[in-house]
């Protein structure tokens, strides 16, 4: 599934509040493949595959090489701490800096705050709340 435009995904996130956003990847091609025009892997005539990260339109990753970077075929977690407000939920934007972009996963949790108290003190605990989470089988975007 590629395409040459932005990927924007949307979580069904409405309420404000702190969350965390994990954002799965890998890089499922050999170079040997990549290379290789026929197989249509979204890389270019090198085997690169480079783009951009943005959440809630704040770049967290440029220029993501997954096989410089991390290996091919490497399983490959990026977490980040993210507010919601004014009910705009949370976006995840990959842009292509050079040929396709890829993932293969978004986790969104809230992060619950709440008060808990004992004998002797007063302290907060932190929880979190999954709201969305979407596997991809490392879908180029």
């Amino acid at each position: 599934m590629g395409h040459d435009k932005e990927l924007d995904t949307f979580s069904p996130v409405s309420p404000d509040g702190n969350y965390v956003v994990e954002l799965y990847f890998t890089e499922p091609f050999s170079k040997g493949r990549r290379m290789k025009p026929e197989e249509k892997t979204g890389a270019d005539a090198n085997g690169d595959r480079v783009f951009d990260v943005a959440v809630n339109n704040k770049i967290v990753i440029m220029n993501l090489n997954l096989a410089s970077r991390y290996g091919e075929q490497q399983a490959v977690r990026e977490s980040f701490e993210v507010k919601s407000v004014n009910r705009q939920g949370i976006a995840v934007h990959l842009s292509p800096v050079k040929c396709e972009s890829v993932i293969s996963g978004i986790r969104v949790a809230r992060q619950l705050w709440r008060k808990r108290n004992t004998t002797n003190s007063t302290s907060s605990i932190a929880s979190t709340r999954v709201c969305w989470i979407s596997t991809m089988p490392s879908l180029t975007a």
